[in-house]
């Protein structure tokens, strides 16, 4: 088992978040509204950059990364929410639906 010293560092790197790349998009996607990778792609940016602010952080209080410690379900709906917010930023053609508990989201 590592020292406490490697698994501290080991969450110090893992609180870095890596780029999103735009060649990793499956480019043959039909995306509707005029949904483009670039829109995908600069939402999800913001997110990872959210979480590079957020687990820093919470690194430096010796706090586990946001990831880390909540449930699963909960992050995936943080997940769902930011991106639901930042791609119409990025999309003119979508709105977020602000219907409570509207589906679609967007």
């Amino acid at each position: 088992m590592p020292n406490e010293g490697a698994l501290e560092q080991q969450e110090s790197l893992a609180c870095t978040p890596v780029a999103v790349e735009a060649g990793q998009f499956n480019k043959k996607a039909e995306m509707p509204y005029e949904l483009r990778i670039e829109h995908l792609q600069k939402a999800m940016h913001e997110f990872t950059q959210f979480l590079g602010f957020i687990n820093p952080q919470l690194n430096t209080k010796k706090i586990e990364r946001l990831e880390s410690f909540l449930m699963p379900a909960n992050f995936s709906s943080i997940v769902g929410e930011f991106m639901a917010a930042a791609i119409p930023k990025h999309c003119k053609t979508l709105s977020r639906n602000n219907y409570h508990n509207g589906h679609p989201d967007l």
